[in-house]
């Protein structure tokens, strides 16, 4: 494949867009299976502002977020957990020089400050929605720093 085919980037976008559009049927199930058929126009789905997708609902003009989903289409390594690390920990801030680049190390590998730039989670449900099983998701997550914001594998 060519370095110029975006073809597996636009796979990802449109895995993305499909799991959305899922998450928010599945809503509007739970909705008409309590009765509440004629709030949807209380409801709305929104891409690429919290994290990969979100569900919010408008209570009195405010936006109150019900939850929030991180997509990720990893075929090569995606049964293992720790190709998921970013989705915890947050994205890996790297230190760059005045000039704006990124500063290398000897191997020409960019150099990490050990700060993370943190992921856009709400205080209600957050989902990682992965397109293969995590055959070694952790029962302890201290071991992998932590889950401070209580991300669940989506069923």
């Amino acid at each position: 494949m060519s370095n110029r085919n975006a073809t597996a980037s636009w796979s990802g976008y449109s895995h993305q867009g499909m799991v959305g559009f899922l998450v928010a049927l599945r809503e509007i199930q739970r909705l008409i299976g309590i009765g509440n058929q004629n709030d949807f126009s209380d409801y709305f789905l929104i891409y690429e502002s919290f994290e990969d997708f979100a569900l919010y609902k408008l209570v009195n003009g405010t936006k109150e977020f019900l939850s929030v989903h991180q997509v990720k289409a990893y075929y090569s390594d995606g049964h293992l957990f720790n190709s998921y690390s970013e989705v915890f920990t947050g994205k890996r801030i790297y230190q760059k020089a005045a000039n704006g680049k990124h500063v290398k190390n000897a191997a020409g590998q960019k150099t990490p400050t050990g700060s993370f730039e943190a992921g856009q989670w709400c205080q209600a449900a957050n989902y990682l929605h992965t397109a293969m099983a995590i055959n070694n998701w952790p029962a302890d997550f201290v071991a992998v720093g932590g889950n401070p914001h209580s991300i669940q594998r989506f069923n």
